[in-house]
Order: structure tokens, then sequence, then C-alpha cells
């Protein structure tokens, strides 16, 4: 005599567990950084540093001159070595003290950017912060933060840098930038390796 199937909906009891798991985890993801979120906005903490991603000079000036209305501030920079002598030249013409910027330099694409820096920039005072970047790339830079710097409960001040110039970023970009961030969330992955040419407008 054959055995009887496994009656409908339970033929794979390990495969709706882990789905479940999946799921229950992405909810509270998804509740866990709003919340910190709006805790950090309800005390009222001003910006308390300066992040500057590199990939346009124009960026470095408008940071420059942020840094000097807020003399107080540490600045953060991301950008790659090549470029580590002009923008601390920027700073340095713009009146920054040289003490008060990190050069950030193991980031590859705008995602390992945050990645990058917020174990430099995270510490249990840390809060608020300027982030500075061109017009048309702010969205999807905010759209990464919300995830990474809001996995530490530091929300994000945008200083916009006029491009002057014809780019726009698709919400298919935004999604996929933020779909890694996500993974880096949960594996510490980012998705860089996958692809040698990510960098597409920075």
């Amino acid at each position: 005599m054959g055995m009887n199937p496994l009656p409908k909906g339970a033929r794979f009891p390990k495969r709706r567990y882990w789905l479940g798991l999946t799921g229950l985890f992405f909810l509270g993801l998804g509740a866990w950084i709003p919340l910190r979120l709006a805790l950090t906005q309800a005390s009222g903490v001003p910006p308390q540093g300066i992040l500057v991603l590199g990939g346009n000079p124009n960026r470095m000036y408008w940071g420059a001159d942020l840094a000097n209305k807020h003399s107080d501030l540490p600045v953060w920079i991301s950008d790659g070595a090549a470029n580590r002598e002009l923008n601390l030249a920027i700073f340095q013409e713009g009146g920054v003290a040289q003490e008060r910027i990190t050069h950030l330099l193991c980031a590859t694409d705008t995602v390992t950017d945050f990645t990058c820096a917020v174990e430099s920039i995270a510490n249990p005072k840390m809060a608020h912060i300027y982030l500075v970047t061109s017009d048309f790339h702010m969205a999807r830079a905010l759209a990464i933060a919300y995830w990474v710097l809001g996995s530490r409960g530091i929300r994000v001040t945008p200083v916009e840098v006029p491009c002057l110039c014809d780019i726009q970023e698709s919400a298919l970009h935004i999604l996929r930038d933020q779909l890694r961030a996500i993974l880096w969330l949960t594996s510490g992955r980012t998705g860089a390796s996958l692809n040698p040419r990510l960098r597409l407008s920075d």
C-alpha cells in the first residue's frame, strides 16, 4: 500500500516557517527605524556633524562653506583616494582646519558611501547630521541614509548642491540602492561586488 500524500498546505512546513520568520523580520525592521528616527526628531538635537559625498568638487565648496558656518562640527568626506588632496585643499582654502576632517576612502558607490561612513559617524551621542550632495543625487542618497544611518538612530538634514545639469535618477535606480541598503542591514554585504560598474552617477 502506497503512502498517503501530505495534506495540501502541509508539504513545505520548513519553507513556510522561514518565509514567516523573514516576513516578521522585515515588518519589525520597517517599524523599528521610523521609531528610532521619531525619537531622535522629538529630542530636538541640532545637526552634530557634516557628511559630504564625493564625485563633484562643487560639493566640497558647499561642504566647506557649511563647515565655516558651523565651526564646532566635525566633517566627514566620502570620496576616492585620488581626490583626497584636492578635497582637503578646497576645505583649507575655505578656512576649515584639517583636524576637523575625516576623509573616508573605502566607498565605491553611493551605498558604500553610507555603509563605510556609518561606523565612523555613529556613536551613542550622534543623532543628527547634515548631508551634502548634488540636488539630482539627493533623493537616492536620502533613501539609502534612511536605512543605513536610520538603523543607528541618526537623522539627516539635506543640503542640496545645485548641479545646473540635465541629470535625473530613475525610481528604479533609487529602489535598487534601497534594496542594497537592506541587504547590508541583514547580511553585512552591500552587493557592490556584483557589478564593478555599479557607480553610475554619484
